[in-house]
């Protein structure tokens, strides 16, 4: 059975169900944690559940208030979802906004990733979840629950959601990107999630960039420690720390499939080094000095 309320949006079939109860049954905490990987649609069911809140037509998406909130220009529905970290001055204007007087039923704050939070605005934010004036809700989502202070988890009711089927993310590729002929290495790449797929897809470049990467890693998988390995070392390390990850993801990708394979282990702890600045070209080299070992 589709979703009497989200109809719209692919994948996440209990996490819809779980919200039609909810909005059904008037039970819709104040505070609502949609929790998961990024890219995989999570500020996309926030909205339409702001549009569903402040619509006097059950969400209709045809009215001005649902055309408002899809802008996200509706008045009283604040958006933060820029990227960066969210600092303290953040929650000092969300506060403000938060204790003026509503026009609307709802008072709603969507916050993306709230992991952003630094300690002092988390600390400041949890006073806010703890005692929020009549007419607000938060509606959040988080790419890195674990990154949250376990007392704002404790304040929010959690949906986590997981990363769409193949089958899945072909219906969305159907539906949002018609005009696209989607490959199966597109669908590949994009790791459940639709978001990265529309990214492949509307940008030539990027893709082309990670098929490049896939090509080579997919030549030199389980060879030889070679000059070859060496020199894509070189290439890959002169990169920023986010196209380096990329290229990561990239080989996890492409070795997720070789069942009992210790190199996913060992491209992640690659991961973890880059993230922790740890050098690239010596993280890059003892990365195929081990996996050509395995």
């Amino acid at each position: 059975m589709s979703s009497i309320n989200f109809p719209q949006i692919i994948g996440h079939k209990l996490t819809k169900q779980h919200l039609d109860n909810l909005i059904n049954t008037n039970q819709l905490p104040k505070s609502l944690l949609l929790a998961g990987p990024g890219q995989i649609g999570k500020t996309t069911i926030i909205s339409r559940l702001a549009q569903i809140l402040q619509c006097t037509n059950q969400g209709c998406q045809t009215c001005a208030t649902c055309q408002q909130v899809a802008a996200q220009t509706q008045i009283n529905t604040h958006f933060f979802i820029e990227p960066g970290l969210f600092g303290i001055d953040a929650i000092r204007e969300l506060k403000v906004q938060a204790h003026l007087t509503s026009t609307s039923k709802h008072h709603l704050f969507i916050i993306k990733n709230i992991e952003r939070l630094n300690i002092p605005a988390s600390n400041a934010f949890l006073k806010l979840l703890e005692e929020p004036p009549a007419p607000v809700r938060f509606l959040l989502t988080t790419s890195n629950e674990i990154d949250l202070l376990p007392t704002i988890r404790s304040r929010c009711q959690t949906l986590r959601l997981n990363n769409l089927s193949t089958t899945e993310l072909t219906t969305f590729a159907t539906k949002n990107l018609p005009e696209t002929n989607i490959t199966d290495l597109q669908l590949t790449l994009s790791l459940g999630k639709p978001g990265r797929l529309q990214e492949l897809a509307q940008n030539p470049e990027y893709f082309a960039q990670l098929q490049t990467w896939y090509q080579k890693l997919s030549d030199l998988d389980n060879t030889p420690l070679s000059p070859n390995h060496f020199l894509l070392t070189k290439e890959i390390s002169g990169l920023d720390r986010s196209q380096i990850i990329e290229f990561l993801i990239t080989y996890q990708i492409l070795v997720r499939n070789q069942p009992g394979s210790p190199k996913l282990k060992i491209i992640q702890t690659t991961i973890n080094n880059i993230n922790a600045n740890f050098n690239a070209q010596l993280s890059l080299e003892n990365l195929f000095l081990t996996t050509t070992k395995v």
